[in-house]
């Protein structure tokens, strides 16, 4: 067979040693290929002395290419792909195919055997960098040709034509393609909207939970993220939609072979661009002095058919900041309404909920926001939406150049532009752009209608009358006790009241003090009220954003695209776009950052891609205020003014709990991990009272709270930490570690010795420092799952032994008391002898127990120590078993009893088992374990994708670099 040598000098990309690509052939190479046929056997790198060679620029990330290293050269036909089957398949090159031309592929690396074991590093791509082929990185270049083309020609032209993506200048031709494949960091910029909804209830008790209020989504500004994701990936770039642009793709590769989980980091930066300060907005409608919260306050002042209740109902809905509101709105004092006047003011707040209910609410918080008496926006506001709704197409949206028209696209899109922007609505087959434009229609009715004129007058007013900054700036001139007592009868006074929680002219002597005290602490905090909350905002937004992109990317596979973007490379008159130009040189290096940072489409556009649109649309956050306001009658407000950052509790996955009416700060609320006593105590409440809401016969519980309710549910983290591993990570306690994560389910989503490999370092025996811990996040499925459950006692005894032994497992004393709590010989001794099993030694000591693991695989040890301690210990966590068996028993009773009780009767029956919960719970040494306990009932019939959206978070340390990976149900 003869060999064809392509010499160095025409292959470009070739540097180092001299030699070239020699191509053994199986015909004759000044002939055209015949469909089916693969004329070139293979090609082999011959290299002058034997040398290492690099594919690659200076100044550029480079390929290394070992002497004789083979690659294929792959001739694809329309109706016969021959052995470029795979390619076609993983490239998707079919539709560059037809009737008369074919492709040619030179595939470098593509089809080594990968395994995590040693061929796999963390590279970050710069200048100079060198990965090898077949190991760190695979190169694939297709180009077509016609079939009439010569084959030694043909191979030639293609081997000529070789660059890599950080290389390319000028679009590739139809029918090219370029894949840079490597193992590393894919660095990422996104411009996400930040925004979030208030809802809230009055008090957390199982009896009294229910909707107070929902402030509805307000988009405040954008958060500019920027991180990065270790994984295997790919480059590819093929020619653009139009003359002069590139489409640049990244996709996951090896997703079968390689099952690495993200590594992920993300840091935020939060910008308003000439809006109010986040923080602000928040604590107006925290205080329920924004415009949509005396919407909200009207619209409860109208039933669901549209009736307007009568003066002493609307009286009794009334706090007095609210009472003064409705005075000034209608011209007259409530207390003083005739007859005449009491009709008049029930058609005035049937005028503002017609208009309310009927109009876009986006729309309704569009305009709050830009109206204001001193800088009246409105005539700006009105020219962008003019201009939006003259737009035909999302082309002519010119991205982020107008901070103005950017931020009422955001608001009027929900947050979610991008997503909007492809056509449709994400989530829906509904068309994007004829709905913006009905939401612009709402907007401008609602500044230039006269049906609307009620409601822009009671937002008029709201801003006018009962402006957050009048009141902070008036109780700053507040100097003594009596002078807060003398305007207790005032708007000043009732609006303090609202932070204080109690009236004051209720108050004397120390109260009367105390509440002066508390006052001068929120006028001293406000400012750093504000900074605190931004903060706030960005953390969570990047968890939010973190945690969503960790699930989607271990979803992913070869065929989703992880980003998906065009870049402008040439004008119109064939000159280079300088900053296309610098774009791609960076996205040949896995660098996004800037790209994506803005949305620019004179020189980027953005298609259907994981970190452009699915991930970013589920940013929004949302708060869950425990302990707001019933008939706007306000808890202690004060509190999350004054102590921020502990009063606002951060879940992770985009929802954030605001506790008002206990002092987070106190040492009773300290545990050992996150979450507090009182967070517990919410998201076990409201999940007792969502199960047993079908048998409560008074019920308050309507379906906006119910909705309420599971948002809650859903979006609080149930977090638990295991003890398999710790600051010296032996082998056998990871392999044991990897069990526990099996019997949670996890394995499915990677958490295997073969993924975390890459992250590992074996030194002298040991992984090293190794944390770890495991979020629970139920689903709806999953929740409806607790209303079937029927657990038997075995059931919940296993489920409360896996979580003793995870949480027991390394510590040096109650180690051996988890293994014996779980063995059901100690179980018997401990039943025969109950007046004896602690005090007396030879309970134990005399008999042969055997112990055994709940967990599978995980071998007990053969020996434990039979102290005083130990069997305490044990024999308390036996009495707990049995209470809490008891407690699960008279729940499942509830449930499955078709007899209706009433809501105080509810919180009684429920009673014992919340005790029974916190007593395992503060015994355990778990971290929330009360939902560690329903996750294991979900399970028994329930598959854990279905039922939980749950992570197990490891962080390992490597040469001094802390590396976090996910696994995400």
């Amino acid at each position: 067979m003869p060999e064809i040598t392509i010499d160095r000098s025409k292959i470009p990309l070739w540097s180092g040693t001299k030699g070239g690509v020699v191509l053994n052939v199986n015909a004759d190479p000044n002939s055209t290929i015949s469909p089916g046929t693969n004329p070139i056997l293979e090609a082999r790198f011959s290299v002058d002395g034997g040398n290492d060679i690099s594919l690659g620029d200076t100044n550029s990330v480079r390929i290394g290419v070992k002497a004789g290293a083979h690659a294929r050269l792959v001739p694809i036909f329309k109706e016969n792909y021959g052995t470029g089957q795979d390619l076609v398949k993983r490239f998707n090159l079919a539709p560059m195919l037809n009737p008369e031309n074919l492709l040619l592929a030179f595939d470098l690396g593509g089809d080594a055997s990968i395994s995590a074991d040693g061929s796999f590093r963390y590279t970050v791509l710069s200048a100079n960098t060198s990965v090898e082929a077949g190991v760190d990185a695979a190169y694939l270049a297709v180009r077509s040709f016609p079939r009439t083309t010569k084959l030694l020609p043909m191979a030639t032209r293609l081997l000529n034509g070789l660059s890599l993506p950080a290389h390319i200048t000028k679009p590739p031709e139809s029918g090219e393609l370029i894949s840079f494949e490597y193992g590393g960091y894919l660095k990422f910029g996104a411009g996400i909207s930040a925004g979030y909804e208030l809802k809230g209830t009055k008090s957390f008790r199982v009896s009294e939970i229910a909707l107070a209020e929902h402030y509805a989504l307000s988009v405040v500004g954008k958060l500019a993220l920027t991180g990065q994701i270790a994984g295997r990936f790919s480059v590819e770039v093929t020619a653009g939609a139009e003359p002069g642009w590139a489409r640049v793709v990244v996709r996951r590769r090896r997703s079968k072979e390689l099952q690495f989980a993200a590594d992920v980091n993300v840091t935020a930066n939060l910008k308003t661009d000439g809006l109010p300060a986040t923080g602000k907005e928040f604590l107006g409608a925290l205080l329920g002095v924004q415009g949509k919260n005396w919407l909200n306050m009207v619209d409860g002042l109208v039933t669901e058919a549209g009736k307007v209740d009568s003066l002493d109902a609307i009286k009794a809905k009334l706090d007095g900041l609210a009472s003064d509101f409705i005075t000034t709105w209608s011209g007259k004092a409530i207390d003083t309404l005739m007859t005449p006047d009491v009709l008049a003011l029930q058609a005035k707040i049937k005028k503002v909920v017609d208009s309310y209910r009927n109009l876009d609410r986006n729309a309704i918080a569009l305009f709050d926001r830009y109206f204001d008496p001193v800088l009246d926006r409105v005539e700006e506001l009105t020219s962008k939406l003019d201009a939006l709704k003259a737009m035909t197409s999302w082309d002519q949206l010119k991205g982020e150049i107008d901070p103005t028209l950017w931020n009422v696209v955001r608001q009027l899109t929900g947050g979610d532009p991008l997503g909007w922007a492809l056509g449709r609505i994400p989530g829906t087959n509904k068309f994007s752009l004829p709905e913006l434009h009905k939401r612009v229609d709402d907007t401008l009715a609602l500044i230039e209608k006269d049906a609307h004129a009620e409601i822009r007058n009671l937002i008029r007013v709201a801003k006018e009358n009962f402006p957050l900054d009048h009141f902070l700036n008036q109780l700053g001139s507040v100097t003594t006790p009596e002078g807060l007592k003398a305007v207790a009868s005032q708007k000043l006074g009732h609006f303090a009241s609202r932070l204080i929680g109690d009236s004051l002219d209720k108050l004397n002597g120390k109260d009367l003090k105390r509440a002066f005290e508390i006052v001068q602490k929120v006028v001293d905090a406000r400012d750093k009220f504000f900074a605190a909350f931004d903060n706030v905002l960005k953390e969570a937004a990047s968890q939010r954003y973190a945690l969503n992109l960790h699930a989607a990317y271990n979803r992913s596979d070869e065929r989703a695209a992880i980003i998906d973007i065009e870049i402008k490379l040439l004008e119109a008159d064939g000159s280079q776009n300088a900053t296309g130009e610098r774009f791609m040189q960076a996205a040949g290096h896995g660098d996004f950052q800037e790209i994506l940072a803005n949305y620019q489409p004179s020189v980027v556009k953005l298609r259907e891609g994981l970190l452009t649109h699915k991930v970013a649309s589920g940013s929004m956050l949302k708060f869950n205020i425990a302990g707001w306001h019933r008939n706007f009658s306000y808890e202690e407000m004060h509190r999350v003014i004054v102590n921020t950052e502990q009063q606002i509790r951060q879940s992770g996955n985009g929802l954030l709990t605001v506790i008002t009416t206990v002092d987070m700060t106190a040492g009773s609320e300290e545990r050992r991990n996150r979450k507090s006593k009182t967070e517990e105590a919410v998201l076990t409440n409201f999940l007792l009272r969502f199960l047993a809401d079908t048998k409560v016969s008074d019920s308050s519980f309507d379906e906006k709270t119910q909705l309420y309710a599971m948002d809650v549910i859903t979006g609080m983290v149930a977090s638990y930490s295991v003890t398999f591993t710790d600051a010296d990570t032996s082998p056998q306690e990871l392999e044991e570690y990897l069990l526990f994560a099996k019997q949670l389910g996890l394995d499915q989503a990677g958490a295997t010795r073969t993924a975390l490999a890459p992250v590992l370092n074996l030194k002298n025996g040991s992984y090293g420092a190794i944390e770890s811990s495991y979020d629970v996040r139920y689903t709806e499925t999953g929740i409806k799952q607790l209303l079937k459950m029927k657990p038997g006692k075995k059931s919940i005894r296993d489920i409360l032994r896996r979580i003793v032994l995870g949480n027991y497992f390394d510590h040096p004393i109650l180690s051996d008391v988890g293994w014996l709590y779980c063995s059901d010989d100690v179980r018997k001794l401990y039943n025969k002898n109950l007046n004896m099993f602690i005090d007396t030694e030879s309970v134990l000591g005399r008999t042969a127990v055997r112990l055994s693991s709940p967990i599978h695989g995980i071998q007990p040890p053969s020996r434990f120590a039979n102290t005083f301690v130990v069997r305490n210990d044990t024999a308390t966590l036996f009495r707990i078993e049995d209470k809490l068996i008891d407690a699960f028993s008279s729940l499942a009773a509830l449930l499955g009893s078709a007899k209706k009780i009433k809501t105080a009767d509810l919180e009684k029956k429920l009673n014992n088992f919340g005790k029974a919960l916190q007593l395992f719970d503060k015994f355990d040494m778990g971290e929330n374990s009360i939902f560690a306990v329903f996750d294991g009932l979900i399970l028994l019939s329930t598959s854990a994708r279905e039922a939980r959206s749950s992570s197990l978070k490891f962080i390992s340390t490597q040469d001094g670099t802390k590396r976090t990976k996910v696994f995400t149900l």
